[in-house]
């Protein structure tokens, strides 16, 4: 099962740059996006940092990495 952790509650720091999954529902369609946390922000390859403020939670896509 899929652990989403919500970004605006938990004080818990993503890992860095490894591939998340990211829930936003704001951003676009799909309501998800393939990012990393690059230390201070979530980004994407395809929209860089502009993602970061649309980011409601986040999990880990490689729970077993």
């Amino acid at each position: 099962m899929i652990e989403w952790i919500d970004y605006a509650e938990d004080i818990k720091s993503p890992p860095r740059n490894r591939a998340l999954l990211a829930y936003c529902p704001d951003f676009c369609n799909v309501g998800y996006e393939v990012v990393v946390w690059n230390g201070s922000n979530f980004e994407s390859d395809l929209h860089g940092e502009d993602i970061h403020n649309h980011v409601k939670k986040w999990c880990l896509i490689f729970e077993a990495d």
